[in-house]
């Protein structure tokens, strides 16, 4: 015998395969994940505005700070211009004269041993040389000093008691040329 066979009823029909549910939930994944990115992009630029807002003020703090700081320097700033002006001022005064120091040392070093000045005047362009040795070597190796030293020129009057032969010290007087480094 042969076995019945069971019968079985469907009462869904078969459908053509519908799509639109698939693409439905797509679409909405899509949307749902552009979304998101949008809040996490708004909340990430919110964060960093907030931060900027907070280093404004701080920036807006300090600066206040500086400006009160600087009102208060407003009067040494008229001073310090005041004293810049007078120093140029002086500077200018300064400028018409020779620093001596220098000068000074450049004829000590250069006087031979022996000899003994007694006087030494600085006008702008004339070195004047007074003094004594006691004999003519001693006078030329000065003269010859003074040719040889860069900053003296030539030599513009030579006074001394030459003519007159004493056993005495020898006087003289140099008028030298100065076209030193200050100038």
């Amino acid at each position: 015998m042969a076995e019945p066979t069971e019968l079985r009823i469907n009462f869904i029909r078969p459908r053509p395969e519908n799509n639109h549910l698939l693409m439905i939930s797509g679409a909405a994944l899509v949307i749902a994940l552009l979304l998101g990115w949008c809040v996490y992009s708004h909340c990430c630029y919110n964060s960093r505005l907030a931060a900027k807002s907070l280093e404004n003020a701080r920036l807006s703090q300090e600066l206040e700070q500086v400006g009160s700081q600087s009102s208060g320097l407003t009067e040494f700033q008229g001073m310090y211009k005041d004293t810049k002006t007078i120093q140029s001022a002086i500077d200018t005064i300064n400028g018409d004269r020779l620093q001596h120091t220098p000068l000074l040392e450049d004829v000590y070093r250069i006087a031979p041993s022996g000899m003994s000045l007694t006087k030494i005047e600085v006008n702008k362009d004339i070195i004047k040389l007074a003094g004594t040795c006691f004999d003519y070597f001693t006078l030329g190796s000065l003269l010859s000093a003074v040719d040889s030293y860069p900053y003296f020129g030539k030599v513009q009057k030579i006074t001394s008691n030459v003519a007159q032969l004493t056993t005495g010290p020898i006087e003289f007087v140099l008028e030298i040329e100065y076209k030193g480094a200050d100038k």
